[in-house]
């Protein structure tokens, strides 16, 4: 259902990737989403819907809120479940590399110290920004 409503909404996204990895699963259910705290992440500012999640995608009338949700962006993270990448093409879509940026925010989560900032050129105006702030200089 998830993929069908993609591709039937956005004809210039030829392939979804949906994985349900630890590592997406951990940094979907964080409340700042991805951390922007390394190069790799900060690919990735801006760019990434985010969907509530709804249990199982059994309900057709997800399908219209998930294609709402993902905009005209390529990149989601459902919460508390799972990354979805899209493009293109299925190489496109793996170029992506969503993998490292997340798996870099599960073990900075994971560890008991204090996070610093990617860098100064990219202050959204809290120490820290949350994906309703991210309005960073690029």
């Amino acid at each position: 259902m998830i993929h069908s409503a993609i591709h039937a909404a956005r004809p210039d996204l030829q392939a979804v990737l949906h994985t349900h990895t630890r590592d997406g699963i951990a940094v979907s259910a964080q409340k700042g989403g991805l951390l922007l705290i390394s190069q790799h992440s900060l690919a990735f500012s801006g760019r990434i819907a985010y969907h509530r999640y709804e249990g199982v995608a059994q309900d057709l009338g997800e399908r219209e809120r998930l294609v709402a949700d993902l905009g005209d962006k390529s990149v989601m993270l459902p919460r508390n479940d799972s990354l979805l990448t899209a493009g293109v093409s299925v190489r496109a879509v793996g170029m992506k590399g969503h993998q490292r940026p997340v798996k870099a925010g599960v073990f900075v989560g994971s560890g008991n110290f204090q996070r610093s900032r990617a860098g100064s050129s990219v202050h959204c105006g809290e120490e820290f920004p949350t994906p309703a702030t991210w309005r960073c200089n690029r």
